[in-house]
């Protein structure tokens, strides 16, 4: 779902800072993109790498036609090499796996606490010396 933050056609400016405008005002919510946009954009990448002489030129490129920007694409196109092997570096489950386990840190730590003061309640009540 596209939203619009400002109107397809802006009247406070013309030639090439209105074809920003328009641009931004197309760029979908802030939010990861959509996998079938993520696939075709990674394709396009690794299809046309031979076409330039380099990896910025490339998403340069590419990302003008497709509305993002290059540093964007590059990064898509980085990660989708190191989770098929072809570059070093953390893949895409792992990352998910690590953020999984420091969520359940972060909850097992909460619980100790709660405990940890649920005791120190627990003993202040049997201590004959409160009595």
């Amino acid at each position: 779902m596209l939203l619009l933050s400002r109107p397809l056609t802006p009247t406070c400016c013309s030639g090439p800072s209105r074809r920003l405008h328009t641009r931004y005002a197309l760029r979908k919510a802030k939010g990861p993109f959509y996998p079938d946009f993520k696939a075709r954009a990674i394709r396009l990448v690794k299809q046309q790498r031979s076409d330039y002489p380099s990896m910025t030129a490339v998403c340069r490129a590419l990302g003008d036609e497709l509305g993002v920007s290059r540093e964007t694409l590059r990064n898509l196109a980085r990660q989708a090499d190191i989770d098929v092997g072809e570059a070093p570096g953390v893949t895409t489950g792992e990352n998910e796996e690590i953020q999984r386990l420091r969520e359940e840190n972060k909850q097992l730590r909460e619980s100790n606490e709660i405990l940890k003061a649920a005791a120190v309640f627990f003993a202040g009540e049997l201590d004959p010396r409160n009595r």
